[in-house]
């Protein structure tokens, strides 16, 4: 650790905190305390549902739109 010899006194306690920090964080994953956080994992399924509904509606306004050229009966 020849590094921390040239560090200044608030460098190697900001290192020692982050150090300690860093070992108890990784004792929670293992003990099964705290899982690793997926980015975005809360958001995904509603942004899912909302791109199917999107999709939905966007082929059920094209079917209406269509009209008589397009071989649909409307009336």
């Amino acid at each position: 650790m020849s590094e921390t010899l040239s560090l200044s006194a608030n460098e190697r306690s900001e290192l020692e905190r982050l150090r300690s920090q860093v070992a108890t964080l990784r004792s929670q994953v293992q003990a099964g305390g705290a899982k690793p956080a997926r980015p975005g994992a809360a958001v995904g399924g509603r942004q899912r549902r909302r791109t199917i509904v999107a999709t939905l509606c966007i082929w059920v306004g094209r079917r209406g739109t269509a009209g008589p050229a397009q071989g649909l009966d409307l009336a």
